[in-house]
């Protein structure tokens, strides 16, 4: 909620925008469950990259984003291994990943 907020909001200065986008992004890394963690690092990739023509396109930091959710998720995977739980559950979180990915490079995100 906070973070689609954050991306359609105007009313800010691109320091302000900057410094909000940040937080929501390192907040969103310190939840507690780590498939939370990594789906609300994905959606953080958004404040990042817009389609208006006068939005944020900075394709470094989506993909910033988007590394950093894969590292979450391969954390997520090894705790579940270590748990014995049912492996390869963890796969959901890599398609959605790669799932953004797709959604990136469609848009024209050269990184």
């Amino acid at each position: 909620l906070i973070i689609g907020t954050l991306q359609r909001c105007h009313v800010f200065s691109e320091e302000n925008r900057d410094t909000l986008t940040h937080k929501a992004t390192g907040y969103s890394a310190k939840l507690l469950k780590k498939a939370d963690q990594c789906r609300a690092v994905c959606a953080c990739a958004h404040l990042f990259w817009s389609d208006e023509e006068d939005g944020p396109r900075d394709g470094e930091r989506v993909v910033l984003c988007l590394k950093r959710a894969l590292k979450i998720a391969n954390a997520a995977a090894q705790q579940l291994s270590a748990a014995a739980r049912v492996p390869g559950s963890h796969v959901v979180l890599l398609v959605e990943i790669l799932n953004k990915y797709l959604y990136f490079f469609d848009k024209g995100n050269p990184t």
